[in-house]
């Protein structure tokens, strides 16, 4: 272990357990999805789809945005578009086109407690049941 890792308070330690034992159960049930912590950020579930031009990658955001909304949860739709660039963010989903790549990116937030996981969980589901047919 890393030196940091050792003087970790117990209850910071059992976050990071949780965290670990939660991404582990997603590699399991979801294998294409990695997470991804960057330097003091949370950590994200990220999955890259390969699609075929503009059209095909606009109307897989489009289905994200209309999937992953949930009216009961806390969270708008933002859209934004760049010169190749679209992106829809809602309910801790984030969805990115870009168009010389030809892909979307797809992130999750990782949860914070355990009663967030069974949403996280749903959320990665329901993606790959709305994006996976496409890809």
């Amino acid at each position: 272990p890393f030196i940091s890792q050792l003087f970790v308070p117990s209850e910071e330690a059992a976050r990071q357990r949780a965290a670990e034992a939660f991404t582990a159960k997603v590699r399991e049930a979801f294998p294409t999805w990695r997470a991804h912590k960057g330097a003091g950020e949370p950590v994200v579930l990220r999955r890259r789809f390969r699609v075929g031009g503009e059209h095909e990658g606009r109307a897989m955001l489009s289905s994200i945005q209309q999937g992953a909304y949930l009216p009961h949860r806390a969270g708008c739709q933002v859209k934004r578009e760049t010169a190749n660039t679209w992106a829809v963010c809602c309910d801790g989903v984030r969805a990115r086109y870009h168009e010389p790549k030809g892909d979307v990116v797809v992130e999750v937030d990782a949860p914070r407690s355990v009663e967030e996981e069974a949403h996280v969980y749903a959320a990665l589901g329901q993606i790959e049941g709305l994006c996976a047919p496409q890809s």
